[in-house]
């Protein structure tokens, strides 16, 4: 049950999961991709058009993140409430860079 999976991870936890084949999702804005990069083997889909990309993510363990975290939080909850039961909210990707920069 979704309910019992925590939505927001550790970058350790996240770096298992990626580890183990999760959907690493950048949900910044172009220009912030643009101007700071991504994490290698993450997918950019901004914010705004997860809800148009949601059959990217069915069946799929998803581990999103942002700048600070807040639009990760948003866009993983926004996919639980919308049947993607394995989505979670990484935080920013400062928080990240050590472990899956790389």
């Amino acid at each position: 049950m979704t309910q019992d999976k925590p939505l927001h991870i550790s970058p350790e936890e996240a770096h298992a999961m990626c580890e183990a084949g999760a959907m690493l999702v950048d949900v910044r804005s172009q220009p912030e991709v643009d101007g700071d990069g991504g994490l290698p083997n993450s997918v950019h889909i901004p914010i705004h058009q997860v809800p148009y990309q949601r059959e990217q993510f069915e069946g799929k363990t998803v581990v999103m993140y942002c700048l600070s975290g807040i639009r990760s939080a948003n866009a993983a909850q926004w996919l639980r409430e919308n049947g993607v039961e394995d989505a979670y909210n990484a935080g920013g990707i400062g928080q990240l860079w050590e472990l899956l920069g790389s």
